[in-house]
């Protein structure tokens, strides 16, 4: 007798064979059958795939859910996608290892959530003490260690002392089953890293075969030199490498793209493992300080440090210049993410004017009576109301080509959320998966369905090294998303509002229906999964 059997669908099994119709069975956590022949053994649920496509679970391969895996345990935004599986611990960021001024850090960041831990392998025996959705890998970040170890604003190198004391507590959250180890080389205090220190540390990932994920030093005029950094030190490290959410910013860079997927491809060539994931939208989300030029953002200072230059006049008058000349400065001076032009940001979080969500800086500064967008714009910074803009910096044709890539992977570079019918900071939380489906498979055609499976479960799963999952084979576990290649897509937009897809009709995690009919059933079946050994 199976616990679940899902009749007559069509399975694209994650190994790119063309798809065929076939019935599953599952018993506990595992698939136990995949039959071409009609099951006729007792089930304790039967569903009706009624020629729905069967497809291994989407792997997120870039998401910030640390604390929202206990804040939000249902994950609804991700799983109503198809993701079964979630990789934290991104962008240099984890929320261990924790001294108490880094933990008061983490408690604002986490919506109030107390950590209960002070190191990796403390905060793993957390997330499996905890009861969750999703499944979920964790990494242990650049950043957090560097802080813990020589401080937040520590812009030097690391000496020997620090590098060593850096690659212990590496060392022990590999052993404790950490996935991999990320860097975040535009936040503090990772920007002041020199390649040699990620190096020797990424031999430290290497040892016990974790892969190394990053954001890099720069995604617009720096985005050759920054993969160019990467491939170095996947060369001298010997590490498996991935960059995080892949773009060239800015249109002076758009283009670029083919060239850094053929820069990958020729390491690869040469021995190396180097993948990238991507979110398949033009705009990338932009922070309140993001676009600030270095000298002035609190992504670099202490945020009331920031916020005094932005209400010096003078000082305001040289950060609304440079933020004018975007591209044209230097690495050192340009902001983290520069923007071409006002009207190239949009507004998805307005909370006192909803109906004005969806408009343009440029426009909306016009409505509130400023002559000049960037006042208004730095208004906003310096203000505590919430407000969310996305930057439209990314060329559609570069999206295209990632989507073409069997280097490329998906990640939405989001949490767990839930906030149906109220703002959205970007589309990309609810939507990326099915948009790739609906617009670029069924419509545009660019990648057929099989090779969309491979890239969203089959490639991620092992790329992270994680065996039994990614495949729809038996003796396997039963994580699994059906879908109607018809409808399937995106209702959500820039507009703030958050949606949910349509045309994800069932998920399944660990042999549990976790969405049924569109509908989530509130079950917490995922698992923690380790590295080890």
């Amino acid at each position: 007798m199976y616990d679940l059997i899902i009749k007559d669908s069509k399975i694209l099994d994650g190994t790119g064979i063309p798809s065929f119709r076939a019935d599953i069975g599952i018993k506990g956590e595992k698939i136990v059958e995949v039959s071409k022949a009609q099951l006729s053994e007792e089930s304790e649920t039967i569903i009706d795939g009624n020629g729905l496509f069967a497809a291994p679970g989407f792997v997120d391969m870039h998401t910030h859910a640390d604390i929202s895996i206990f804040t939000n345990p249902l994950g609804k935004s991700l799983i109503m996608q198809g993701v079964t599986l979630v990789l934290t611990g991104n962008c240099g960021s984890s929320p261990a290892p924790l001294d108490d001024d880094i933990k008061k850090g983490w408690l604002l960041r986490g919506g109030g959530y107390k950590p209960d831990w002070d190191d990796f392998p403390g905060y793993l025996d957390a997330i499996e003490r905890a009861k969750f959705s999703s499944n979920i890998a964790t990494q242990i970040g650049h950043n957090s260690i560097r802080a813990y170890v020589m401080g937040e604003y520590a812009a030097h190198a690391s000496n020997k002392t620090e590098l060593d004391e850096m690659s212990e507590i590496l060392e022990v959250a590999m052993d404790a089953g950490a996935i991999g180890f990320s860097s975040g080389l535009m936040y503090r205090p990772g920007i002041w890293s020199e390649t040699e220190e990620l190096i020797e540390l990424c031999k430290v990932v290497e040892k016990s075969g974790g892969v190394y994920t990053s954001h890099m030093r720069g995604e617009a005029n720096e985005v050759l030199q920054s993969v160019s950094e990467l491939v170095k030190i996947t060369e001298e490290s010997g590490v498996s490498a991935h960059i995080g959410h892949h773009r060239a910013e800015c249109r002076v860079n758009w283009g670029l793209i083919k060239h850094t997927l053929g820069m990958m491809m020729q390491a690869n060539l040469k021995g190396c493992n180097i993948t990238c994931d991507f979110f398949p939208y033009e705009a990338c989300g932009v922070g309140g300080g993001i676009p600030l030029p270095r000298w002035a953002s609190p992504l670099y200072m202490p945020k009331k440090d920031a916020e005094k230059m932005i209400h010096d006049s003078q000082t305001r008058e040289k950060i609304k210049d440079e933020i004018r000349k975007g591209t044209e400065l230097g690495p050192d001076k340009r902001s983290y993410e520069p923007i071409d032009s006002t009207d190239d940001v949009v507004i998805t979080i307005y909370p006192d004017e909803p109906e004005l969500q969806g408009k343009t800086v440029t426009e909306l500064s016009r409505i509130k009576g400023y002559t000049d967008p960037l006042d208004f714009f730095l208004y906003t910074v310096t203000s505590d109301k919430p407000f969310g803009v996305v930057a439209f910096n990314v060329w559609e044709k570069d999206l295209d080509k990632l989507v073409k890539s069997p280097l490329a992977m998906i990640g939405t570079d989001s949490g767990f959320v839930d906030n149906i019918g109220v703002p959205n900071r970007h589309p990309r939380a609810y939507g990326s998966y099915p948009k790739i489906l609906g617009e670029y498979v069924r419509e545009k055609k660019l990648i057929s369905w099989e090779e969309a499976v491979m890239k969203f479960s089959t490639r991620p799963h092992s790329k992270l090294g994680i065996k039994d999952r990614g495949v729809i084979r038996p003796g396997f576990f039963a994580d699994l998303v059906f879908f109607n290649p018809d409808t399937v897509g995106t209702k959500v937009d820039y507009s703030g509002v958050a949606r949910y897809p349509i045309g994800i009709e069932h998920v399944v995690i660990n042999g549990q229906l976790v969405v049924e009919n569109s509908i989530h059933t509130g079950k917490k079946s995922g698992k923690l999964i380790r590295k080890l050994g």
